[in-house]
């Protein structure tokens, strides 16, 4: 009798003991638990500086750390180039995949892009006339790159691609007796209608 009075107390002992120590492991499991389902789906914005487009703004969807699903509107202010004034923009759909959810990723960009080109030469005494040529086509842009957000949201990524063009049109508008300088028609072949590299330098977002 006596020895059952001892198991029982033994095992009492045991029981106040350890309850405390599961309800406190049980704690961290709903902490990850809330921790995966605030990640299951953020929500990002970004700003970027590269080339073909100097300036980019864009923002989308993240999956469980794993896909991003978003758009993005590239442009380069009007800039003078070997006296040719150049504008370029462009909008896109963006895909991104992360394999183990780390900061590694590859995808591709599906959208539209628009280059002008603008010469002005003179034409006798304080008269001048303007011509210039212009392109409009669709592209895919695959890329790989690298991107790391901080616990608080700050984000930051570079990667490098190369934009291939699906359809382009180019158009040419000049006063009668004035022809256009291959480097106008030239820079426009070169953005719309041919393969070239593509970079994002730095860019920097939120996600929520």
């Amino acid at each position: 009798m006596q020895t059952l009075t001892s198991f029982a107390r033994v095992l009492a002992v045991t029981v106040l003991f350890f309850t405390p120590a599961r309800s406190l492991a049980a704690g961290p499991e709903r902490t990850d638990g809330a921790r995966k389902q605030s990640d299951a789906v953020r929500l990002g914005a970004y700003t970027s500086a590269g080339f073909p487009a100097l300036l980019s703004v864009g923002g989308g969807l993240t999956f469980s750390r794993t896909v991003t699903l978003g758009f993005e509107y590239g442009f380069l202010p009007m800039s003078n180039v070997g006296g040719v004034d150049v504008s370029y923009r462009s909008y896109a759909g963006d895909l991104r995949v992360f394999p183990g959810s780390g900061p590694f990723f590859f995808g591709a960009r599906v959208g539209r892009q628009h280059l002008a080109t603008t010469v002005t030469r003179s034409a006798g005494t304080d008269a001048t006339v303007s011509g210039g040529a212009s392109g409009d086509g669709w592209f895919v842009n695959p890329r790989m790159g690298v991107a790391w957000t901080a616990s608080w949201g700050l984000s930051v990524a570079m990667d490098a691609g190369v934009r291939v063009p699906l359809s382009h049109r180019n158009e040419q508008s000049a006063p009668s007796g004035v022809s256009l300088p291959s480097s106008a028609t030239d820079t426009v072949d070169l953005f719309v209608a041919k393969v070239i590299p593509t970079v994002t330098i730095l860019q920097l977002g939120l996600v929520f």
